[in-house]
């Protein structure tokens, strides 16, 4: 059982309608729809089989798929709009962003690594390549890697194995919290 403290801030915080949806969850997986999810896509690969190196242009997914709705799933939107060429942009700026992470030191690179592996969800059934906040989250982390490269690279010997820490990098040599 949970808290009965911790539940008191979600039930006054939290709209009933979000209780709602969620409670569709099951409902929506065992018929095999995902809440329209799959018209939408086959929509959306019917489009794309007319347009697949340039797309249909940028922000045209609802007028294109004559719904009311996005592309739910950044490859979906990436391959309608923006065709064959968009996918593969798109895939070597999250291969890029990942390799990012992954060149960190083992606390910088966990939580970074949560981040875009909770962006990646979040990415396989909304459009979060349109959202200010993805290209947001992808600049500070590249921005935090290149800094402590930068780090590394100029004070070699403050940090251990060569690793530094985004704090590291950013406190400075005499600040280091590594010795």
């Amino acid at each position: 059982l949970p808290p009965i403290g911790a539940e008191v801030p979600v039930r006054t915080h939290v709209p009933p309608q979000a209780f709602a949806r969620i409670g569709t969850v099951d409902e929506s997986i065992a018929s095999g729809d995902l809440t329209g999810r799959t018209e939408i896509w086959q929509r959306a690969w019917d489009v794309y089989i007319d347009y697949p190196l340039l797309g249909t242009g940028a922000g045209s997914t609802r007028e294109v798929l004559g719904l009311d709705k996005v592309g739910h799933n950044v490859f979906v939107t990436a391959g309608l709009e923006t065709g064959a060429i968009g996918v593969v942009l798109m895939a070597a700026i999250l291969i890029v962003v990942f390799r990012q992470a992954l060149s960190m030191d083992r606390g910088d690179r966990r939580m970074w690594l949560t981040v875009l592996i909770m962006w990646s969800i979040g990415a396989m059934s909304l459009d979060l390549a349109t959202k200010k906040v993805t290209w947001l989250l992808f600049g500070l982390l590249v921005a935090a890697a290149a800094t402590v490269a930068t780090a590394a690279r100029s004070a070699p010997h403050e940090s251990v194995g060569g690793a530094l820490t985004a704090a590291d990098a950013l406190s400075g040599p005499a600040q280091s919290t590594r010795a």
